[in-house]
């Protein structure tokens, strides 16, 4: 099995959404590296509009729908190119 690269953190799959959404936050708040976050489910989002979590500063949040997720998946792309993020 060939490896790009060890000790990497991809994705997350919890059964409760509460639980993941708190994992998540903190390791958002463990890195200054700027962060793509792709909200599929909208959890994330729906406690960030409602002022539970605030998004720090280099997060940028996006909720793709069926309609843009085309091109909101290149303007991610582009910018993972150009820059260090997650």
């Amino acid at each position: 099995m060939k490896i790009i690269e060890s000790d990497t953190l991809n994705s997350i799959m919890c059964y409760d959404s509460f639980l993941k959404t708190i994992f998540l936050n903190k390791l958002i708040l463990t890195t200054n590296t700027p962060i793509f976050y792709l909200d599929f489910d909208l959890l994330y989002s729906g406690y960030v509009i409602s002022n539970i979590i605030s998004l720090r500063n280099g997060v940028t949040l996006y909720s793709p729908t069926k309609g843009d997720w085309i091109k909101t998946l290149k303007t991610i792309l582009l910018k993972l190119s150009e820059n260090k993020s997650m």
